[in-house]
């Protein structure tokens, strides 16, 4: 497995140093991503974007 970027390593950093999670776990984003990309939405999204 590559290294994470730096925003992964600080987005789990922050999470762990909190008392509370307070942001999402990067590979939770990542699936996210995949998934609206995959069924269209982020293109709806960006070919509209005041929505």
């Amino acid at each position: 497995m590559p290294p994470m970027p730096i925003l992964g390593r600080s987005m789990f950093a922050l999470n762990a140093t909190s008392g509370k999670p307070i942001m999402p776990k990067p590979t939770d984003v990542l699936d996210e991503s995949i998934k609206m990309w995959s069924d269209g939405t982020m293109l709806r999204l960006w070919a509209n974007p005041s929505r």
